[in-house]
């Protein structure tokens, strides 16, 4: 036999635990320790948990542990006896009461036997604790827990004396047990699994949601998901055009992009001539330079600002009947970036750059776009 604790323990409201699931944050429940048990003094429906119920309400009680190899014999001088099976989770364990703490060292885990003698329950549950609880503790009160290692069985009342513990039998016998941990674990599990698969279809639906407002409402095929650009920028603003666009055979796209370009170069300043870039994009070469470098062309054609050109873009101004103003882009903006486009080697990539450009600077949008599809139209 080895003692692993002797001595006066202070209790409140007539509990003390032991407990081997140290550092678990789940509220012990006094309740549910002895739920569905037919002994009432020392719950161990919770694994890795013991409850023990005290005749003294708040004052000391003396406390000793026993660890054995076998179950020991049955003395003549206890008033009441039980039996639980406990599951030592760990070889480190603590006993507590509502404001105290006390390491003990089990030696070993596994499933062990536990057995609850008492003596002095029910002279001690009607004494006078006087006006200091902390006082002298009442000596014919006294718990002994010894525990070895067995099987687990169910709990059994060994021998019952007094009146007290016949209550609290009856408490046991009347109180629902509580979940199988392993059931509770299980859901838990369960649970985790469903709330991270909802949260993949939530990402899923919302990544989708997206995709779905940046091009325009349709999902887009994987040629126009690879293909670049200003794709997206074209597709928010008319998909179905862009779907006109993506179907066109290469010939009928490059055609488009040439006509998007000239069209924005027409209407771009005359400080530069568009003529020679324009002629490279008609003959699939390369856009000379300056065209082929946008700061280097906002410097010939806006030299005022320092630090390089931010942009030029006016206003129109509609009645208050029309739809809110549009911002629009200086068109010379638009020519050198449908020119980038025009050089795209994708004839599609070249299509839908050159066409969103050449839009940026066009005052009626829907009209622009009309003659894009009447461009396609033709070919």
């Amino acid at each position: 036999m080895r003692v692993i604790f002797d001595d006066l323990v202070h209790v409140d409201y007539g509990f003390l635990f032991l407990t081997t699931q140290l550092g678990d944050d789940a509220a012990i429940d006094i309740v549910d320790a002895r739920g569905g048990q037919v002994n009432g003094l020392l719950g161990a429906a919770c694994p890795g948990v013991l409850s023990l119920v005290t005749a003294t309400h708040t004052g000391q009680v003396r406390v000793r542990i026993e660890m054995l190899d076998t179950a020991p014999p049955l003395g003549d001088e206890w008033d009441d006896v039980v039996e639980v099976s406990f599951d030592a989770r760990g070889p480190q364990a603590a006993m507590s009461t509502f404001d105290g703490w006390w390491d003990l060292d089990l030696g070993g885990t596994g499933h062990h036997r536990v057995r609850l003698c008492c003596t002095g329950w029910d002279a001690a549950a009607g004494a006078d604790p006087g006006e200091d609880p902390d006082g002298p503790a009442f000596a014919g009160e006294r718990y002994v827990l010894q525990l070895w290692p067995a099987r687990p069985a169910p709990d059994v009342v060994l021998r019952q004396r007094s009146q007290g513990p016949a209550y609290w039998h009856g408490v046991a016998r009347e109180t629902p047990a509580p979940p199988d941990q392993h059931v509770l674990a299980t859901a838990a599990r369960m649970q985790e699994a469903e709330d991270a698969a909802e949260e993949r279809r939530q990402e899923a639906r919302w990544a989708r949601e997206q995709l779905l407002e940046s091009w325009g409402g349709t999902e887009p095929d994987a040629r126009l998901l690879a293909v670049g650009g200003f794709a997206q920028q074209l597709a928010r603003r008319d998909r179905g055009l862009v779907d006109l666009l993506a179907g066109a055979d290469p010939t009928t796209q490059t055609a488009v992009a040439r006509w998007a370009t000239r069209r924005v170069c027409d209407a771009a300043t005359d400080l530069v001539d568009w003529a020679v870039p324009l002629a490279a994009v008609q003959a699939g070469e390369p856009v000379p330079a300056p065209f082929d470098d946008y700061e280097a062309l906002s410097a010939t054609v806006w030299p005022q600002p320092a630090g390089g050109f931010v942009g030029v873009i006016e206003t129109l101004s509609f009645p208050a009947d029309r739809p809110p103003p549009r911002m629009l882009v200086d068109p010379t903006v638009s020519a050198v970036s449908a020119l980038a486009g025009a050089a795209q080697p994708d004839p599609l990539r070249a299509a839908l750059d050159c066409v969103e450009a050449a839009g940026w600077s066009e005052p009626d949008e829907a009209a622009y776009f009309t003659a894009v599809r009447e461009v396609l139209a033709r070919r």
